[in-house]
């Protein structure tokens, strides 16, 4: 039974830390940064550095496809 929790435990980190790198690397991929880089290192690396890597060089570039409001 202990095998069998700790199967689950590690199952369940492997999940969330891939989970975690797909919502980085499609916020990263709309606005033109990559997929596959934020994805792996987020695996590699860990989601949460990796996030705030992000919100430091990417999060403020605008969406791509959206179009800029322009100011009077």
């Amino acid at each position: 039974m202990e095998y069998v929790i700790v199967t689950v435990v590690i199952l369940a980190f492997v999940s969330l830390r891939i989970f975690f790198g797909n919502l980085i690397g499609s916020a990263a991929n709309r606005r033109n940064c990559g997929y596959a880089g934020w994805s792996i290192s987020s695996l590699l690396i860990g989601p949460l550095i990796v996030w705030i890597v992000y919100l430091l060089f990417v999060h403020w570039r605008p969406i791509s496809g959206q179009s800029r409001t322009q100011e009077a």
